[in-house]
């Protein structure tokens, strides 16, 4: 399974502990619209998958690979005023320590 297929499936299986503590969850990357739909259509995911088409706000949450020219994979936390919170830039969703680090970044342990 791709990485970013097993990443959204992780917070997927996290949606409701996520939003029963009053977060939102949202994946965003460089695919199209097509893309999204396709995928979404496939695994059914509890939560948007967004368009950043151009790159516009992964750039400025700093996750853009120039070379590549599209995102790089990682989450970010952002509150209701659209501060990031926490960071993780190379989120492994096989790792439990990482979704402990996230939870505890928000104040759910």
């Amino acid at each position: 399974m791709p990485v970013c297929t097993s990443e959204l499936k992780a917070f997927a299986q996290e949606h409701e502990t996520l939003t029963g503590a009053g977060m939102a969850v949202a994946a965003i990357n460089t695919n199209g619209l097509g893309s999204h739909e396709k995928f979404q259509e496939r695994d059914a995911f509890p939560f948007p998958l967004i368009s950043d088409f151009y790159g516009e706000a992964i750039k400025q949450y700093g996750f853009w690979d120039a070379d590549e020219r599209k995102s790089r994979r990682g989450v970010v936390v952002v509150d209701g005023s659209r501060r990031v919170e926490y960071v993780v830039p190379h989120f492994n969703p096989g790792n439990i320590a990482a979704f402990e680090d996230i939870f505890r970044a928000l104040g759910l342990v």
